[in-house]
């Protein structure tokens, strides 16, 4: 299992276990139901995962070990999870999870499992995977997923982010495709380790998007306008279902060998708003820092729109008319002291020049 750095819980189980409790269930539930949707790690009528202290520590890395191990025994007296031990070597410590039924109700899930202690403790020695010596979570195996399955995830995250528009920024650009797949169900971890690569760099061993629902792992990688080569190795060594590159302002292409499908992401066009800004503006001078200040704006549609609506305005005004307007500030000051604030806007006719319209980016 990867290092964890974007978590969420359910408000319902916060209330009933407690809030860190929420998080660190969240996790094992997901985690058990990708075990059940793939008919792995199937123990005395449950669905299980498991992993050691240690692993865990790297996981949760803003908790200490001592409120680890508090938040799990919270959890096991609760009634919120019950810990097995199904190692085969019986000096291994690693320890098994499944969420309680009470638990899965929250998440809609009903088990038919028998549990032999009612106290919520078990130990029934078992073969174990090669994993679990090493304290890491079952690994993802794709083999018995069926192909149509990846094949409709595939095509519902095409349909999901062929919406979505993002900034040609690295971080805005993940964080702009996990918004979208989370608000569609799918469970996300961002710069996710590449378990091949041990210890490696950032650079060199983590994917930027893993999303999982129904058992569907993909694995997605965030690139320009064209593939890098790191990325397709990257990709190829992270053990998933299906893994996705995404283009910012790049074509759709057939995907190379081991990627499953490239993806286009349409951009903001920033450039565009700012010429549609610069044709407006009175005073035509200092464009380079306009532009530099214009960007970190992040000017969308409805500000640009206000800022018309205030200089067809702020043009008309006595001040703006002197002297053949040298009392006018320069682009870059007029933006950096938010100009458009400075009084009411009133609201103009739609044929009135402010108003932006698709014939200004030549759209249809």
């Amino acid at each position: 299992m990867s290092r964890l750095t974007f978590l969420y819980g359910l408000g319902d189980v916060a209330v009933r276990y407690g809030v860190d409790e929420s998080i660190f269930l969240h996790v094992i539930v997901n985690l058990a139901l990708n075990n059940k949707d793939n008919d792995r790690n199937f123990r005395d009528g449950r669905w299980w995962t498991y992993n050691s202290l240690a692993a865990w520590e790297k996981e949760f890395s803003w908790w200490s070990t001592k409120q680890i191990r508090r938040i799990i025994s919270s959890c096991k007296e609760q009634g919120a999870i019950l810990v097995g031990d199904y190692n085969k070597d019986p000096r291994d410590r690693t320890a098994w999870y499944s969420p309680s039924d009470e638990l899965l109700v929250f998440y809609r899930e009903n088990w038919t499992g028998i549990c032999k202690c009612p106290n919520g403790q078990m130990r029934e020695p078992d073969s174990a995977s090669h994993c679990a010596q090493m304290g890491t979570t079952i690994p993802k195996e794709s083999q018995n997923k069926s192909t149509k399955n990846i094949s409709a995830h595939l095509a519902e995250v095409k349909e999901i982010l062929s919406s979505v528009k993002v900034k040609d920024d690295d971080r805005a650009a993940t964080m702009a495709v996990m918004s979208a797949l989370e608000k569609n169900g799918y469970l996300c971890q961002s710069e996710v380790h590449v378990p091949s690569r041990g210890d490696a760099p950032k650079y060199a061993g983590r994917i930027g998007v893993v999303a999982t629902k129904n058992g569907c792992m993909i694995a997605i990688e965030v690139d320009r306008q064209s593939i890098r080569e790191k990325t397709m190795h990257k990709l190829r060594e992270y053990p998933c279902d299906a893994r996705v590159v995404l283009l910012r302002g790049g074509k759709e292409l057939a995907p190379p060998s081991g990627i499953d499908a490239v993806i286009p992401l349409r951009l903001e066009n920033i450039d565009d708003y700012f010429h549609v800004f610069w044709d407006k503006y009175p005073k035509k001078q200092d464009k380079r820092r306009a532009y530099d200040v214009f960007r970190r704006l992040s000017v969308t549609p409805d500000l640009l729109e206000k800022m018309l609506r205030a200089l067809d305005i702020q043009k008309k005004s006595e001040q703006w008319r002197k002297a053949k307007g040298q009392y006018i500030p320069h682009a870059s000051t007029w933006l950096n002291g938010r100009r458009w604030e400075d009084e009411t806007i009133l609201s103009l006719p739609i044929n009135e020049p402010g108003r932006i319209t698709p014939e200004m980016f030549g759209w249809d």
